[in-house]
């Protein structure tokens, strides 16, 4: 079994917030951060490398934060769109309505139209769960409340139609009994169950005398399976579907609510029915939140719980930070491992996702609300497979040039380790005023006084080569070109990471 290592945390500027969700919104392989604001959504873009370009703000044209994020593809264009929902407990034009903000394909998320969804409170603890509920293809989204509603989706970013639902928290979406309409889990605070919603996978008519009072509704077949992680106390909302013994059926982890009890694993038929729940020793945390990957590469699923230790006062040995559990592929767990940063002053937002290119899973936890991290949303980096490549870099270029005179550099990028990568290389002038690119081989995006180039998979041993050719601007002085390689794959060696050469301009 492998240790399991995650970095320090790095702060993701403009992303600060309680709510965030990660998708690739301008199709470019790279993970972004979208993350609810005052008065919209801000989103930074991945480089694909670990690193985020300054997060851009679209505005939802409302002053209120914007909060409750889920992603999915609301108008079935293909690309990622976000739908945001603001809770009836606060005072804001958005209360109790959804707003989807519609990708254009290229990243830019233009806000649509709002749909009325409540009219009393939903639970803060909630967020919107998409999913087609009703099997006409459209995307549909359920929300927790009292009762809790499913708003039926046009496919254009409205939901015309809403029903209500006798379960106070829904946790998650899916199909669950390979009917391809898709169901719900969920619970009720203080109550030893977890409650799976089926759908009936039909829209029911009900008749009237008049046809101008006729409607339409979606029913839903509940079943209650017991929950008992020893405190009696579960949180409905700290639920996850996930295919746990890899059987093609989803499966259900039941998040502890707090003390030392376990969390609970329900094993999914194909019939639509579960096995009696498996309880698993957790960690002692003030507050546990799932989320569900291969941490370690080896093709099973793990299970992730972070402490919430915002709440926890004073944190104590117990409250780790977070727990591992790494998966066996049959529905079992290895004891947990505690090497995960101690996160404070997060809503226990948690979100997985490859940001480096390394094929492994990396962490990004919300800011908190209320401005506890201004500095934005904190990334982790997954180090479990440090799989090593040790890219280097070389740079040259004349040792003088004339100003106004042309002057071409070559970059060579080799991998000197011993598994196969791909690399992103930035190539800079500075000062930035003194050279003007002009082209490049191969052709990349950039321009000005920097690019990158972005390689294909390079094997141990070989080696890409870049060239840059621009105009000597400066009219006296000196420049100097910078070259900085990025592998996708741990880097051991980092000194070779960079190179730079130096030109003086003569008269």
């Amino acid at each position: 079994m492998l240790d399991v290592r995650f970095s320090a945390l790095s702060f993701v500027p403009g992303t600060d917030g309680a709510d965030l969700e990660l998708a690739d919104f301008d199709g470019d392989g790279a993970l972004d951060i979208a993350a609810g604001q005052s008065g919209g959504l801000s989103v930074a873009f991945g480089t694909g490398a670990g690193a985020f370009e300054p997060a851009i703000f679209y505005s939802s044209g409302f002053s209120q934060r914007v909060s409750y994020l889920s992603v999915d593809d609301v108008d079935g264009d293909g690309s990622p769109d976000v739908t945001a929902f603001h809770d009836i407990g606060f005072d804001s034009d958005l209360a109790g309505k959804l707003q989807v903000f519609l990708n254009d394909g290229s990243g830019e998320l233009m806000p649509g139209p709002v749909t009325t969804v409540a009219t009393y409170r939903v639970s803060t603890y909630d967020l919107p769960h998409t999913g087609d509920f009703d099997g006409d293809g459209q995307l549909d989204v359920a929300l927790g409340g009292l009762p809790g509603v499913v708003a039926f989706g046009d496919g254009t970013g409205l939901f015309p139609r809403v029903e209500s639902l006798a379960v106070p928290l829904l946790s998650d979406a899916g199909d669950l009994n390979a009917d391809g309409v898709d169901d719900l889990i969920g619970g009720v605070p203080g109550e030893p169950i977890v409650v799976v919603l089926t759908s009936n996978g039909d829209e029911h008519k009900v008749e009237c005398a008049h046809p101008r009072f006729n409607r339409r509704h979606q029913t839903f077949t509940r079943i209650d399976l017991p929950f008992d992680d020893g405190d009696f106390n579960p949180w409905p909302s700290d639920l996850d579907l996930a295919d746990l013994d890899e059987n093609g059926v989803l499966d259900i982890v039941a998040g502890p609510s707090g003390g030392p009890e376990s969390f609970a694993v329900y094993l999914g038929r194909a019939n639509g029915t579960f096995t009696a729940p498996r309880y698993v020793p957790s960690p002692n945390c003030c507050d546990n939140e799932p989320e569900i990957g291969d941490i370690d590469g080896d093709g099973h699923l793990d299970v992730l719980f972070i402490s919430n230790l915002a709440f926890c006062s004073p944190p104590s040995s117990s409250n780790q930070g977070g727990a591992v559990f790494l998966g066996d592929g049959a529905g079992g767990f290895a004891p947990p491992q505690f090497d995960f940063p101690r996160v404070t002053g997060t809503d226990g937002n948690l979100r997985l996702g490859d940001l480096n290119g390394d094929d492994a899973l990396d962490a990004v936890f919300d800011a908190g609300c209320g401005g506890r991290n201004p500095d934005g949303a904190r990334v982790s980096f997954n180090e479990t497979v440090q799989d090593q490549a040790d890219m280097s870099v070389a740079v040259s270029g004349p040792a003088q040039r004339p100003a106004q005179g042309q002057a071409t550099y070559t970059v060579t990028v080799m991998n000197n380790g011993e598994l196969p990568a791909s690399a992103a290389t930035t190539v800079r002038f500075t000062p930035a005023s003194a050279f003007r690119i002009t082209s490049t081989a191969p052709p990349t995006s950039g321009g000005g006084s920097s690019v990158v180039f972005r390689s294909g998979v390079i094997q141990p041993g070989d080696q890409v080569t870049y060239t840059v050719t621009g105009k000597v601007r400066a009219a006296s002085g000196s420049f100097t070109a910078v070259a900085l390689v990025d592998s996708s794959r741990y880097d051991p060696a980092v000194a070779n990471n960079t190179a730079q050469t130096r030109t003086r301009v003569v008269g």
